[in-house]
């Protein structure tokens, strides 16, 4: 078994609000086919072939109606660890790495996933796990397919596109390399955990990822999901 010698984890991050949904309800418990988002994104790990190990940070604000609300739709709720999310994402998978911490008995092998990207594939899961075995730090990425401009003071500037990626989850970080990383933050702004590792020293190995693997945060996002869903991006 290519993990055999690993314990694998995940920290599903799913504790923001619906402020850019411009929804009362967290963008990720919206309804997607009858289900809610992260619903989604719970069973794409719970289908994963190697045992994983699930860790959903819920908002700390009514935890426990979310918990719930979450576990009605699960089959498999009594095999999932929830836990609360702090005020920021930092301090949200900073509250999933302390939880791993009581679990660990080998080397762990942790992906970081947005609660609200539910059309990971089982390949870029599988994928991301691998890498992180040699490279410890791994972030999925895909090339810009727009043309850019950087906005100066006095105008805007053309970027050279190919050499710019977009961002994505899984991230996957060797479990002690991260657990560090968390107990020494850098004193700035990081928009992601590749960025947070790299902020401490480590180089990031970029993997490439899935243009159908998007981030809804939009009313025009969860469109386009609908649509998705409808071409068997998720059973």
């Amino acid at each position: 078994m290519i993990f055999q010698d690993f314990q694998l984890f995940v920290i599903i991050v799913a504790g923001g609000s619906g402020k850019r949904m411009n929804s009362e309800v967290p963008k990720q418990f919206l309804l997607l086919q009858d289900k809610p988002i992260l619903v989604h994104t719970i069973n794409q790990f719970i289908d994963f072939q190697y045992p994983t190990t699930i860790i959903v940070v819920l908002p700390n604000e009514n935890f426990d109606y979310w918990e719930k609300y979450i576990g009605d739709y699960l089959t498999k709720f009594n095999e999932i660890i929830f836990v609360k999310g702090g005020e920021t994402r930092t301090e949200s998978v900073h509250n999933g790495v302390s939880e791993i911490k009581k679990l660990v008995t080998k080397r762990g092998l942790v992906s970081i996933h947005d609660g609200v990207r539910p059309f990971v594939s089982q390949a870029l899961i599988l994928n991301s796990f691998q890498q992180a075995i040699e490279y410890k730090a791994v972030v999925a990425a895909v090339a810009t397919k727009n043309s850019l401009r950087q906005i100066i003071p006095n105008g805007s500037v053309v970027l050279d596109r190919t050499k710019i990626v977009e961002v994505q989850t899984p991230q996957v970080f060797d479990f002690d390399l991260l657990y560090k990383t968390y107990q020494n933050i850098p004193n700035q702004e990081f928009t992601d955990d590749g960025s947070l590792v790299e902020g401490n020293g480590t180089p990031i190995h970029l993997i490439e990822g899935e243009y159908t693997n998007i981030k809804i945060t939009t009313a025009e996002d969860l469109a386009f999901a609908e649509v998705l869903f409808q071409k068997n991006c998720l059973e």
